[in-house]
């Protein structure tokens, strides 16, 4: 009687952490941080709209027009065992482009944000860390 106590007791223990674990992966990451990348144009309103297309080794988000003050973004886990996650993402402006990594999973050290915009502007592409407008840094330049 007292084996089988023990033996329901541990298949109600690994039942339970089973389903914390499930819950875990069902509402994001587990273990890694969810990520999330914008890409916003702030672009002259009577100029051409900024297209774009962003890619991983994994994943294509396809091509995108926006027009002034549109975004698009999307989010994602880090990878967990061997970090590796990038995005490159080609952004055209009438004549202009620029191709940029818009998210690099750093090595050997961790990801403080969760959030990264890159903000299109007719000077060049601007660098937001967690959305801090104070924070901007002008990172590219457009290619002709």
């Amino acid at each position: 009687m007292r084996y089988t106590m023990i033996i329901i007791k541990t298949f109600l223990i690994i039942l339970f952490v089973h389903l914390i674990v499930l819950r875990e992966f069902a509402a994001g990451c587990f273990i890694t941080t969810k990520q999330r990348v914008y890409i916003i144009s702030h672009l002259p309103r009577d100029s051409e709209p900024l297209k774009l297309h962003c890619v991983s080794r994994n994943d294509d988000l396809g091509y995108h027009t926006l027009h002034t003050d549109e975004d698009f973004h999307w989010s994602f886990c880090e990878s967990f065992l061997i970090p590796r996650t990038v995005f490159t993402c080609q952004l055209w402006w009438g004549s202009k482009n620029k191709s940029f990594d818009a998210f690099k999973q750093p090595w050997f050290e961790p990801v403080v944000r969760d959030h990264t915009y890159w903000v299109a502007r007719s000077d060049g592409i601007y660098f937001f860390d967690n959305g801090l407008p104070e924070g901007h840094i002008e990172r590219y330049d457009w290619d002709n």
